[in-house]
């Protein structure tokens, strides 16, 4: 009887000393995404944990969802007058987005800034759905675009900057259109989400304004 008094006291001190232990215990304990250790209480849990490996996978399924989205090729900013432009912006980010037309690679909540001033033309326009209703409205017909060069930042390393040239002919005034450009670029996740734009102004208006 003895005996086995000394032996559970001897037990229960054993328990009582691991339990403050493993409560002193700052790191849980993980296999495969299960936390097995509960270091406030010294309790096992066996529920699922938001892990790194969970987030990154999440974060995957979302990116390719957004990068499985189809646009309606039948709306307006699909114009082949704009063609030119479209067709030179990819060449320039060839490897740092993710899709077949300028179109897929902007983001739906892009933000465009244009850094110039003249009668009609905005300064800002947020969204990638409102910067292609104004697209489905440009009336110049570009004929070809030309003399691309390509910088890419390496801190922040996902900025590319693009200078270009664009050519066609305004059919309001019949002038011929020969522009150049500087574009601005912040690329996440394979697509375009700020644009900030500089143009020859002058260019323009010439372009614009009847004799």
């Amino acid at each position: 009887m003895c005996n086995n008094i000394k032996i559970n006291l001897i037990n229960n001190i054993i328990k009582t000393q691991s339990i403050r232990i493993l409560k002193r215990l700052t790191l849980p304990v993980y296999i495969s995404g299960i936390l097995l250790m509960n270091s406030c209480d010294g309790h096992i849990d066996s529920s699922p944990q938001d892990t790194p490996e969970k987030e990154k996978s999440e974060s995957a399924l979302q990116s390719i969802s957004e990068k499985e989205e189809k646009l309606n090729r039948n709306h307006p900013a699909f114009n082949k007058n704009s063609e030119p432009f479209y067709s030179i912006i990819m060449e320039g980010l060839k490897g740092e987005v993710g899709g077949e037309h300028f179109w897929d690679v902007v983001a739906k909540d892009a933000i465009f800034e244009f850094l110039y001033n003249f009668p009609g033309f905005t300064n800002k326009i947020e969204g990638r759905d409102a910067y292609m209703d104004w697209f489905g409205r440009y009336g110049n017909v570009l004929h070809s675009a030309d003399n691309l060069r390509v910088y890419k930042s390496t801190e922040p390393n996902n900025i590319v900057i693009l200078e270009y040239e664009v050519h066609g002919i305004v059919p309001a005034t019949g002038k011929t259109y020969d522009n150049r450009f500087c574009s601005i670029i912040t690329i996440k996740d394979r697509k375009i989400t700020h644009w900030r734009d500089y143009m020859d102004s002058l260019a323009a208006m010439r372009s614009l304004t009847c004799d």
